[in-house]
């Protein structure tokens, strides 16, 4: 699929690195932020979707305000017939929050699920720490950290689903 990918678009640098050991949410997450290139990265695992025009959603976000944290509205769907099943607005209409206790309470809250989750990686990389390693909420520290000193940024457009696997217990 990498490959596929970068051949088809070779005006975007595309890197693929597979890790020798197997390092846990956390670990993947610090190490996608180390490794990176570019300003911002852009979480999304492999039983996520992103909706058509999410990445130019969030560049358009991030060259108006800059923030050092982006939340975003996401869906829950089913994993074969890709019907989406709820999805999840925290608030009505883009917001922006400004750096301090407010931002990051209100940051942090909305933080956990992961997928479309956008951070600033010269702000992340700054806080890099394996202290919450096998915690599941690496983003949620990175949040608190970065917020309270750089402004968050909520889009309450649907930027990707989480498709789930359906199945019955016997």
């Amino acid at each position: 699929i990498v490959k596929k990918y970068k051949n088809k678009c070779t005006n975007i640098p595309i890197h693929f690195i597979r890790n020798q050991q197997t390092l846990g949410y956390d670990g993947n997450f610090r190490k996608l932020i180390e490794e990176s290139h570019g300003e911002y990265c852009v979480y999304i695992g492999d039983d996520d979707l992103m909706c058509k025009g999410a990445l130019l959603r969030i560049s358009r976000v991030i060259n108006k305000f800059h923030p050092g944290v982006i939340i975003r509205s996401w869906a829950r769907a089913d994993r074969d017939t890709k019907k989406i099943q709820e999805i999840y607005r925290y608030f009505n209409e883009d917001k922006i929050f400004e750096a301090g206790i407010d931002g990051v309470a209100t940051m942090y809250r909305r933080s956990v699920a992961i997928a479309g989750y956008t951070v600033n990686r010269k702000l992340a990389k700054k806080h890099s720490t394996n202290q919450f390693d096998g915690t599941l909420l690496y983003q949620l520290y990175l949040t608190g950290m970065i917020t309270s000193h750089s402004s968050g940024y909520y889009i309450s457009d649907l930027i990707n689903t989480f498709v789930i696997i359906s199945y019955t217990i016997p």
